[in-house]
């Protein structure tokens, strides 16, 4: 029995996305905002790659479950896709993600007029406008409540929440291109497959990073010695959330906890799941260092 994972041997099963709220703190009254907001968080599976499923399911009794936000769950995939920051690089004649518009008579422009799009730069929500003044908003990532699917969305306002009317078909109309990981084709989904971790396919280090910075809940990691169990009561919080939700998608209750008691409970275990998470990886380092110093001596 280990406590060392062969994250090689697993694929990772994208169970969803969902929002929790938090307490925002902020020293001028909130601005008129509410205190409480909502922030959104992704639940994944790393199960035996032999038994992860390609509509995404885990088919096994042994696994491990995982938490981390939204915003860095998306930004480590973008970057293992191969998805770099497109900021400062209109000018750059090799830039993937310039976009070039054509002239009055319809014959390529000999001084370009290039404007550079890649998602990475929009993980959190940013203004986004197009050089011709024809397009104006916020893009961001965000989370189907009815699918519980990571996508990319057009909103009116600099938070991210009101998404604009029609809004990608401007954006189509204004960059001559689809706006990438929309609602008909989302970044990743439950329905999705299994993303393998083996050592051989693109993803390969996706796996390692997600694993470092998750909350963990191991307890049905049967093979490891030590599994850590830090995030099991937050994971156990958020299925009975994820139900709540499913029955209230799209209204505005599906983005607030039942009462502030249990929202203060939610952020006070998600605290301590990441402290324990990080102290259990310190043991762990200091076990091994002994075991190596025992061997030697």
């Amino acid at each position: 029995m280990s406590n060392e994972i062969d994250l090689s041997q697993y694929s990772i099963h994208y169970k969803g996305c969902q929002s929790v709220t938090q307490w925002v703190k902020n020293d001028n009254n909130y601005n008129g905002k509410s205190p409480v907001q909502p922030k959104f968080v992704v639940q994944y599976r790393l199960c035996p790659a032999d038994k992860c499923g390609s509509g995404g399911g885990c088919a096994s009794k042994q696994y491990g479950d995982y938490l981390i936000d939204m915003q860095s769950f998306v930004t480590i995939l973008l970057k293992e896709k191969g998805y770099v920051s497109a900021v400062n690089t209109n000018n750059n004649p090799n830039n993937p993600y310039a976009q070039y518009y054509e002239d009055e008579e319809g014959e390529s422009s000999s001084v370009v007029e290039a404007v550079a799009y890649s998602p990475v730069d929009y993980v959190r929500c940013g203004q986004y406008n197009t050089t011709n003044a024809t397009f104006s908003g916020y893009i961001g990532a965000t989370c189907s409540f009815t699918t519980h699917a990571i996508e990319f969305g057009i909103f009116t306002d600099s938070t991210c929440k009101t998404k604009m009317s029609s809004g990608l078909t401007a954006f189509k109309s204004a960059t001559s291109s689809t706006l990438p990981f929309n609602s008909s084709s989302p970044l990743i989904s439950p329905e999705g497959k299994c993303i393998p971790c083996d050592s051989n396919d693109m993803y390969s280090s996706l796996c390692s990073n997600l694993y470092q910075v998750s909350g963990k809940c191991e307890e049905k990691m049967y093979d490891m010695e030590y599994p850590n169990e830090s995030a099991c009561q937050f994971i156990s919080a958020l299925e009975v959330m994820h139900q709540e939700q499913s029955s209230t998608a799209g209204s505005a209750s599906s983005y607030l906890l039942p009462s502030v008691g249990a929202t203060v409970a939610i952020e006070v275990l998600f605290v301590i799941a990441i402290c324990l998470g990080s102290y259990v990886m310190f043991l762990k380092q200091k076990l091994s260092q002994a075991k190596t110093s025992l061997r030697f001596s």
